[in-house]
């Protein structure tokens, strides 16, 4: 869930996600973007464009939980 401090802006295939609590700014690569906007829709579409993309089911779901737990650590999202 996206935490009430958080301010999205998109800028063409990238994200800026500001915590506006602490003033923090994060910008988001245009992959990272993209995984961002899938686990905003629907999770399980992140993983399968990573699978498609050369990585293992289990590496995905590895690398999408460490985005999300850099995210949590940030402020960004709440559990």
């Amino acid at each position: 869930m996206l935490s009430k401090h958080t301010v999205i802006e998109w800028f063409d295939e990238r994200v800026v996600l500001l915590n506006a609590q602490n003033g923090r700014v994060f910008e988001l690569n245009p992959t990272a973007a993209l995984m961002w906007d899938k686990l905003q829709t629907n999770p399980s579409l992140a993983a399968e464009f990573l699978v498609k993309n050369g990585y293992s089911h289990d590496e995905a779901v590895g690398l999408i939980g460490e985005f999300v737990d850099h995210l949590l650590d940030a402020g960004l999202v709440e559990k």
